[in-house]
């Protein structure tokens, strides 16, 4: 333990010596100064100000924090092309203590850069909440939709005959041939979807029954959200459309109009904790409010719909991002040591850097690589080609880190709670992979000819 702390003072010291501070303090500068500059140019809505917070508050620096990390965990590679870790490796200390102390030096930088720009989130969050101490009744609306973490519960699923999907999947598979090949399985995720969409028209109303829910004093205090999405048959004709959800049973029924609802932009309905039964259960009814001779049909995807009760506190929603974010900091400082084992600097920040925006798209590099896989529209050697090379990056991905499984700054972003149980899960994953990197990071630096002259 003490070559650790040895190993992790001298590197502190080495970055003294090269001023490395500096960009951190143009990162927390970065951090303080962005967000106010983008409410100078915006329209100075809540919900505007509160997502500069999160994007330029904590997103790009923690991006540049990341970027600062691998950088200089990197440099492990320049030190042992230029032979100055022979000062080190005369000494008694083995390899696997030479990378974990760079590691937990490095680790504990990027911490404490984090805790500043989430304690500058902090306190613009403050801000929000009590903007000059005259809080109206619209903003007291904004706070309770933004600053109140809340889970997802979507409806019961509606039940689909299979008779209908198979004849849906004979049916599109009959129009594509000729044209390209599909697999059966993404026609029948098509069917489906198509099957629960519900096509409302003037009039006509769509029910909702989401059971589970509990009737406590947070729901009571902060009210129930809901969110949703509507489409409409001919959105380049109607940009907007009228819905009006009815809510609750007997003395608690109520009605909520959610006027000019924009085509495909999620949007948000409050409802008193009041509607929710005793049994936990909500009734919701949604009702296409066009005039009747307007011809307006509103689909509704069940998929889309969900209620949003509130859960834990913004203060613990907040750690568990900021613990997200660090835990992905330690991974990335694994990539970069490990590759800086085994290649030049150069190189081993290009892998490091490839890897953390693999890792942070990967989810839409996965659907990007199942379409072409699925249904290609390119046809002959161009189709072929296409699949094998979307085969190739599935595989890929599969060895990658996967950073898109929680994405700690969506979630306060939409206002998401962040459940212990995915916060146990996600961390488990990057120790995991870490342990194994700087493990092999270790056995990698060991055989690189550390004792030549």
């Amino acid at each position: 333990m003490r070559a650790v702390l040895a190993v992790a003072r001298l590197l502190l010291a080495e970055m003294r010596g090269r001023r490395t501070w500096i960009p951190g303090v143009l990162i927390v500068a970065i951090a303080f100064f962005a967000p106010l500059f983008g409410e100078r140019t915006g329209t100075g809505s809540l919900r505007e100000r509160y997502h500069l917070c999160v994007t330029y508050g904590i997103g790009l620096p923690a991006f540049l924090i990341n970027l600062l990390m691998i950088t200089v965990a990197a440099s492990m590679a320049r030190d042992i092309e230029n032979r100055r870790i022979q000062a080190l490796v005369t000494k008694p200390i083995a390899p696997w203590q030479i990378v974990l102390g760079l590691f937990g030096c490095l680790l504990l930088v990027s911490g404490l850069l984090s805790m500043v720009i989430f304690t500058m989130f902090s306190a613009r969050v403050a801000e929000l909440r009590d903007p000059g101490g005259r809080v109206a009744d619209p903003v007291q609306l904004s706070i309770r939709r933004l600053l109140v973490p809340r889970a997802q519960l979507g409806p019961e699923p509606k039940t689909i005959d299979p008779g209908l999907v198979a004849a849906m999947v004979e049916s599109m598979r009959s129009e594509s041939q000729g044209v390209h090949e599909v697999r059966r399985a993404e026609l029948e995720k098509r069917a489906l979807k198509v099957l629960r969409s519900l096509q409302l028209r003037p009039g006509e109303a769509a029910d909702f029954v989401f059971r589970g829910l509990q009737e406590t004093s947070a729901i009571e205090r902060d009210g129930l959200l809901l969110r949703f999405v509507v489409h409409s048959l001919k959105p380049w004709e109607v940009g907007r459309v009228s819905l009006q959800w009815e809510a609750g049973e007997g003395s608690a029924e109520m009605q909520v109009r959610s006027n000019l609802v924009p085509h495909g932009v999620p949007a948000e309905v409050l409802l008193p904790g009041s509607v929710v039964g005793k049994d936990g259960t909500l009734r919701l009814r949604a009702r296409n409010v066009e005039a009747a001779d307007s011809g307006v049909t509103v689909i509704l995807n069940p998929e889309r719909v969900h209620a949003l009760p509130p859960q834990g506190s913004f203060f613990a929603s907040e750690v568990a991002a900021l613990w997200l974010v660090v835990s992905r900091s330690a991974l990335l400082l694994a990539v970069a040591l490990f590759a800086s084992s085994l290649f030049r600097f150069v190189t081993a920040v290009f892998l490091a850097l490839f890897v953390y925006v693999s890792a942070l798209a990967s989810g839409f590099l996965r659907e990007t690589f199942e379409l072409f896989q699925g249904d290609s529209h390119l046809g002959g050697l161009s189709e072929q080609v296409a699949g094998w090379a979307s085969r190739f990056g599935a595989l890929a991905l599969s060895f990658l880190p996967d950073l898109s499984r929680l994405d700690p700054l969506d979630r306060l972003a939409l206002g998401r709670v962040i459940g212990p149980g995915e916060l146990v899960v996600e961390t488990a994953w990057i120790a995991a992979e870490s342990a194994v990197l700087l493990a092999l990071g270790g056995l990698t630096l060991r055989r690189r000819e550390l004792g030549k002259p």
